[in-house]
């Protein structure tokens, strides 16, 4: 027998926590611990968009605005699952 419980869920605002990462890789506070990863010049890339806030704006912009659509307020599971059913292409035929 399947019970579901309603449970809610808060989805933080994305856009401080990508600031907050963006600075953090950009002051080399975070340490990569992969080689690949630690050529890659992300401070030259965060200067040449204008800055922290400019690259923090492409990035929460490039984020699906379904996901954007669930900060903040609680949501109920199952609202979200029904989200994740419709089809996330739909012109892609």
């Amino acid at each position: 027998m399947l019970c579901l419980v309603d449970h809610l869920v808060k989805f933080p605002h994305l856009k401080p926590m990508i600031t907050s990462l963006v600075h953090s890789l950009y002051n080399g506070t975070i340490k990569l611990t992969s080689d690949l990863i630690n050529y890659v010049p992300y401070c030259a890339v965060i200067d040449a968009v204008g800055g922290i806030a400019t690259f923090s704006n492409i990035a929460c912009n490039a984020v699906d605005p379904r996901v954007l659509a669930l900060q903040g307020p609680n949501h109920n599971h199952r609202e979200i699952s029904q989200e994740q059913e419709q089809d996330p292409w739909p012109y892609s035929s």
